[in-house]
């Protein structure tokens, strides 16, 4: 736990290497929520069919959806949201700033009784609960 999928638009997939903002996203996941880094999960997906707005072709978005197991308090989802918002948008250079793009970042409650973890190493098969 945490799933994070991370979403931009393709009209702004060369504006950075997202795959390097993701280690830093997971150590603030990390002191955030007090989780364990080894089970933040990061999916970067790049939209190609989208419509903002009216469509105009120069408008972009960028939105990380944060799922977390239940439990964590309002005061630290919505830290880890701020800081989350800052760091994406601390990403677009100054040079594409003319340019609109809509940086969103949501945290959600998954059910704890609900979700399971497996790891498969090795010869260890077991079904483990997170918390």
């Amino acid at each position: 736990m945490p799933q994070v999928t991370f979403e931009y638009t393709s009209n702004i997939s060369q504006l950075a290497d997202y795959r390097r903002i993701v280690p830093t996203l997971h150590e603030l996941i990390v002191r955030e929520i007090a989780t364990d880094l080894a089970s933040c999960k990061t999916r970067l997906v790049e939209v190609r069919d989208f419509v903002i707005a009216d469509g105009a072709q120069d408008e972009a978005f960028i939105h990380v959806a944060i799922a977390t197991l239940s439990g964590r308090t309002w005061e630290q989802k919505a830290s880890l949201s701020e800081k989350a918002l800052a760091l994406v948008a601390a990403t677009v250079p100054e040079e594409r700033r003319r340019q609109t793009i809509q940086i969103t970042v949501e945290i959600r409650d998954l059910d704890s009784s609900a979700y399971r973890k497996q790891v498969v190493a090795g010869s260890d098969l077991s079904v483990r609960r997170e918390g």
